[in-house]
Order: C-alpha cells, then structure tokens, then sequence
C-alpha cells in the first residue's frame, strides 16, 4: 500500500452484503491530502467512499485494478468494493 502512513483499520463485509469495507486511516498527519493507493487480492471493478453507517457516497475510480483512494492528513475514509 502506499503511502506508508496510511493504514488499514478495519475490513469487515457490508452490512448489506454488497461487498467488503475497508476503513482508511491516515497516520503521519502531513500539510496536505494523501492518495492511498491499495492493491487487493482481485482487481478492484469499483470501490464508492461511504459514510461510517455504509451510505454511499462519492464513487472513485480504481486504475488497473487497484483502489485508489484520497484522504486528508490524519483522516479516516470508509470506501466499500466490489470485484
């Protein structure tokens, strides 16, 4: 995964089922927004941010099967996936 001070804090499956959650977090706390960058164990077909209750929200596009995901220094984002 990159970048280093972005971590993996939960996977669990969606409440409805609609694929696993992954929660984000931002560690290092820099002036400006990371890009985290994460390759799974299958090509990622779609990931969408959500809410912490699973409502979805902004839809990001996954580039040659990894997620790519944006998240402020010291932030935590919720995207779910499906492959």
């Amino acid at each position: 995964m990159k970048p280093d001070g972005v971590q993996i804090s939960v996977v669990k499956r969606a409440e409805d089922g609609r694929g696993p959650v992954f929660r984000l977090a931002e560690m290092k706390g820099g002036k400006k927004p990371s890009r985290a960058e994460i390759q799974l164990f299958q090509p990622v077909k779609d990931a969408v941010k959500t809410n912490i209750i699973e409502e979805d929200g902004v839809g990001l596009s996954p580039q040659n099967g990894t997620m790519i995901v944006p998240i402020a220094p010291l932030g935590i984002e919720t995207v779910r996936v499906s492959f």
